[in-house]
């Protein structure tokens, strides 16, 4: 007999907050270098640079439009008659980013910056200007809550300037909810059909890790670069990408060794991946997984380690740590979650089911008769007791109280009590009444010195035995709240 306590890990990106772009390169510092800049003229490049300034100051923009694909015309004509003179392709990039190719752009840009190396700042400054104004427009079509355009500036912004990070952290986002929202399609869709869905899904996820990684790569400032690493990891831990989601926020835990979040999540990761690796049934895999076992068991502890951790972290570290078989540690911390809140019904169940599996039914007794007192109508709970009873030598009590769990007409289980919005989620299980018999309940919510602070009662009538019905309970209370009991009403 074992209760499950399954591990909870967040796998939430982190959306950065978006602004205008705004750039410290200016004209004037471009000029500044020009003196070393020299491109060579022609009949071609005098008329492009004419087009171009005629483009530029144009208001009306279809006009304005001709005049960029006449630029890019002269331009292309002179590449045609004159190769070797660099000044074509930079004009002909300009045009082509009027255009709004800018694709095309970043090959006559890259051209030109190869022919003209003492030039490099300027093409630089006609990539960055254009990608600014991509970003910028991406910007504003994700606040008008146009993701699909939004998505195209983004990706504009990126063929031509791969110098910032901003438009590859939104394509990160971008690219990674597509995938999971083709993946909740492919669920629903014949097995051809998903196959195909989940194909694409891959493939958006693929671009989303590169866009990431480019980002952390690219990006200067600290927010930028913990952003883009710690949603690489994230992304890479929601798709069963092990050993890569590790690797991930092993770096970013070295930028901030702080987030709890993370180091939970590089255990549930470390978790998961040790039983994907035992799976291959060979005396090497159990080694290595044993090995990965042992860091996640380490992370779990630095989590403990920490003074500040509050009771959902010690909770969450707990769970791994039952998952991981370190039966210790696990009592250690959900103990520490009973210390903060003393009514958590999870703590108190999983401390019980803990001790159970360690078999120590010494320590399991107290724990079991105070589970069995705040939450009477259920048979693992009734179990528990009845076991630690008789492991004890008090079989007459362990038989009064296999006779009481004989005795239930009903069960209450799977309670899950969130704390941020006063929500009270369970379910209840016929075990033997006639359907339609109504279940009565009393929850009585309590602060940390077993105050009641909410009663609410909860009545449903019975489905078919051994079905079940769920319930939720919605209650306020003014201050905090450190758990609940209940009991059976009539």
């Amino acid at each position: 007999m074992t209760h499950p306590c399954p591990s909870r890990a967040r796998w939430a990106i982190v959306i950065l907050a978006m602004t205008a772009a705004v750039f410290a390169r200016t004209t004037d510092g471009v000029a500044q270098k020009r003196e070393k800049c020299r491109w060579p003229g022609s009949m071609w490049a005098t008329s492009a640079k004419l087009y171009l300034k005629t483009a530029r100051e144009n208001p009306r923009p279809d006009e304005s439009r001709e005049l960029y694909a006449k630029a890019l015309e002269v331009s292309l004509e002179g590449i045609s008659q004159d190769p070797a003179n660099s000044q074509h392709y930079i004009r002909g990039g300009e045009a082509s980013v009027g255009l709004g190719d800018f694709v095309g752009a970043d090959s006559l840009l890259d051209r030109a910056d190869e022919m003209e190396p003492a030039c490099r700042d300027e093409v630089l400054q006609i990539r960055e200007r254009a990608w600014a104004n991509a970003f910028n427009a991406g910007v504003g079509y994700v606040r008008s809550g146009g993701e699909s355009q939004a998505l195209v500036q983004f990706e504009r912004a990126n063929a031509i300037y791969q110098g910032r990070p901003e438009a590859l952290l939104q394509l990160g986002a971008l690219y990674s909810k597509q995938a999971d929202e083709i993946r909740q399609e492919a669920m629903a869709a014949d097995s051809a059909t998903a196959a195909a869905l989940n194909a694409r899904a891959d493939s958006l996820l693929d671009a989303a890790v590169q866009a990431y990684r480019k980002a952390a790569e690219v990006a200067q400032r600290p927010e930028h670069q913990e952003v883009a690493s710690f949603n690489l990891a994230q992304i890479l831990a929601a798709n069963d990408r092990f050993e890569e989601a590790v690797a991930a926020y092993r770096k970013y835990l070295e930028r901030r060794p702080d987030n709890v979040v993370a180091q939970t999540n590089q255990a549930v990761v470390l978790a998961r991946w040790a039983e994907t690796v035992e799976d291959g049934g060979t005396p090497a895999d159990s080694a290595r997984a044993e090995e990965i076992r042992k860091e996640a068991r380490q992370v779990c502890h630095l989590i403990l380690a920490r003074p500040d951790l509050g009771a959902d972290d010690a909770l969450h570290a707990g769970r791994l740590l039952l998952r991981l078989k370190e039966l210790d540690g696990a009592a250690k911390a959900f103990r520490r979650v009973l210390a903060v809140r003393p009514y958590d019904h999870e703590a108190l169940l999983s401390l019980a089911n803990t001790l159970y599996l360690a078999e120590r039914a010494d320590s399991l007794l107290s724990v079991a008769e105070e589970l069995v007192k705040r939450y009477p109508n259920n048979t693992n709970h009734l179990a528990f007791l009845a076991w630690a009873y008789r492991e004890t030598g008090a079989t007459r009590k362990a038989l009064e109280v296999i006779e009481q769990r004989d005795q239930l007409g009903f069960e209450v289980d799977d309670l899950e009590l969130a704390y941020k919005t006063f929500t009270l989620t369970g379910r209840i299980r016929n075990l033997k009444l006639k359907a339609g018999a109504l279940a009565a309940i009393r929850f009585e919510f309590l602060d940390e010195k077993g105050q009641i602070v909410a009663t609410q009662e909860v009545s449903k009538p019975l489905p078919e035995p051994e079905a079940t019905t769920d319930f939720e309970i919605r209650f306020q209370v003014a201050g905090s709240v450190a758990g609940f009991r209940y009991s059976p009403i009539g």
